[in-house]
């Protein structure tokens, strides 16, 4: 479930609603980002997915051992 929501987050919120535009979404209410989107926007924060990726799939993997240890 949480590599879909990643997936989701890269493909909606990162390529369409920052590079693409995003149907005009941010620069209706926030009119001076207009000329701070666009496609050099793509994979700036690709590290920090990436992480999250590596970082807590292992830790919810060991949390959930953990409770079914004590609890179950």
């Amino acid at each position: 479930m949480l590599l879909l929501l990643k997936v989701y987050d890269v493909i909606f919120f990162d390529r369409i609603l920052l590079c693409n535009g995003g149907f005009n979404f941010f620069s209706r209410f926030y009119p001076e980002t207009k000329a701070m989107l666009g496609r050099h926007l793509f994979g700036f924060n690709k590290t920090a997915h990436i992480a999250h990726v590596i970082l807590f799939v292992p830790s919810v993997l060991l949390l959930s051992w953990i409770c079914t240890l004590f609890c179950g």
